[in-house]
């Protein structure tokens, strides 16, 4: 789970794995002040199941749905993947936009 506050917004973030001969799948969970935003990513029946990119295509298509704007929704990418061990990413796109942590 991950959790942040944006601009006085609490937010919660967190997934659920599905791995079963007839559905594969991904499902995020975005809590936005005690409001539930969720997806699913399902997995073609030819592809190989994989959680990171499960994680990241329902994450997008949560994001989408929720009443985040445009600078909080680069926050919680930030923060998801400097907390998927990839720092020197969210890093790298910090610098880029010249955004500060909170």
């Amino acid at each position: 789970m991950i959790s942040l506050n944006i601009n006085q917004k609490s937010i919660e973030i967190s997934f659920f794995h599905t791995n079963n001969n007839n559905e594969k799948s991904t499902k995020c969970n975005v809590r936005v002040n005690n409001h539930d935003y969720f997806e699913i990513a399902k997995v073609h029946y030819k592809d190989t199941f994989c959680r990171a990119a499960g994680r990241r295509y329902s994450l997008a298509k949560t994001l989408r749905t929720t009443n985040l704007n445009k600078e909080e929704r680069k926050f919680v990418w930030f923060e998801y993947f400097k907390q998927t061990n990839k720092p020197l990413l969210a890093e790298s796109v910090m610098a880029k936009f010249e955004l500060q942590w909170d």
